[in-house]
């Protein structure tokens, strides 16, 4: 039904029902962005994939159509060039072959690709690879023309979908709070009340099983207190816990570079919200922190960049700054404890820095647990090892 819409998108009520459908549809995330796209291009396969790195390289995210069969969370290379040209302009580029877009591994069995951006100039919201079957027409220039704007919208409706998940949560968080304040406040205080007024009544009473009961009454109350302080902390602990690594890890940034009088560059890639082990959330915000501290404190850089990525084998940070490097080399308790915590998961630490020549430090860990850990640094005259 798309298909016919789009195919006939220069009328103008054709239009309108395609813009319809994205609104409709796209808010429930990017399973449905591909699914859209599938439908109203006349497609084979659509990926919609992570926003690429300066290879070109890309992680897919969802994809629809019978051969994109197990393409979810694989890594494609796609052609730089083309990647680079499309990220620029925000114009689709098309292909005669999927091949001339995602290598020679898909010659067979595949026609004609088109790559388009979703959003803003950086891609931020990632890049959709569309793929007809062998024989398939080429996408002709009014189907890029729309294309163009279904990424735009999309872009977008995922833009507002998480700023709806983010204000569900702040609201689920701010009554969680009410909670805990009322509980603290009025419930504890009333029973902390009781419980003295029981524990008065003692000095009336000489029966020893008398006595006796109240003691009892009390522990009761007192152990009722202990239970509730116990829930209100939990209450305000898991609320922490179910923000957004993402946001954690940006948050964490900023916090430590306030002094600087320029914002360091973030690049998250992978599924860093939904796949990182929780006994690694607390090392890998850890290092994060530590490494961005240094390089605020120490590499009188004005160029910090910070990359944090996930496949589906490796939890990788990055921290690399343009500044003095390492003049002195010398462990501080600080990276001492970035290598132990690389040791802890059989991971590997490595810093990298030459007089002038600013410092990389990359932090990486298997997310098997396997492999032996391994630690260098590398300083100008090469003395620390």
């Amino acid at each position: 039904m798309n298909t016919m819409v789009l195919a006939n998108c220069a009328r103008p009520q054709g239009r309108r029902s395609y813009r319809g459908a994205v609104a409709k549809d796209i808010v429930s995330g990017p399973g449905f962005v591909a699914q859209a796209a599938l439908e109203a291009s006349d497609s084979a396969m659509v990926l919609m994939c992570s926003p690429p790195d300066d290879g070109g390289e890309v992680e897919v995210l969802a994809g629809h159509g019978e051969a994109s069969s197990g393409m979810v969370g694989r890594r494609l290379k796609l052609e730089s060039a083309a990647v680079r040209n499309v990220v620029s302009s925000g114009r689709p580029e098309a292909f005669e072959k999927a091949s001339g877009l995602l290598g020679p591994r898909y010659s067979k069995g595949y026609g004609p690709a088109l790559l388009a951006r979703l959003g803003t100039e950086d891609a931020a919201q990632g890049v959709l690879v569309l793929v007809r079957g062998n024989g398939g027409m080429l996408y002709s220039s009014v189907i890029i023309e729309m294309v163009a704007v279904f990424c735009a919208q999309s872009a977008l409706s995922l833009e507002l979908a998480k700023s709806r998940k983010l204000h569900e949560q702040l609201i689920l968080y701010t009554d969680r709070d009410r909670i805990a304040q009322d509980l603290h406040d009025v419930v504890i205080q009333r029973l902390f009340a009781a419980g003295l007024n029981v524990q008065s009544l003692g000095r009336f009473i000489n029966d020893p099983q008398g006595l006796a009961r109240i003691h009892n009454i009390t522990d009761e109350l007192d152990a009722t207190i202990k239970e509730l302080r116990e829930t209100i902390y939990s209450l305000k602990a898991y609320a922490g816990e179910t923000e957004l690594l993402s946001s954690r890890i940006v948050n964490a940034i900023r916090e430590v570079s306030k002094p600087l009088s320029f914002t360091p560059r973030i690049v998250l890639s992978g599924p860093l919200d939904s796949q990182v082990p929780l006994n690694v959330v607390q090392n890998l915000l850890a290092v994060v922190t530590e490494g961005v501290s240094n390089a605020v404190r120490h590499s009188q850089a004005d160029e910090i960049d910070v990359a944090v990525t996930m496949d589906d084998s490796n939890l990788s940070i990055t921290v690399e700054d343009n500044g003095r490097g390492i003049v002195e080399p010398a462990k501080s308790s600080g990276l001492e404890n970035l290598e132990t915590r690389a040791l802890k998961f059989n991971g590997v630490f490595q810093i990298e820095s030459g007089t002038g020549q600013g410092t990389r430090l990359s932090w990486s860990i298997p997310l098997s647990q396997h492999g032996p850990a391994r630690v260098r640094a590398t300083f100008p005259d090469d003395s620390a090892k």
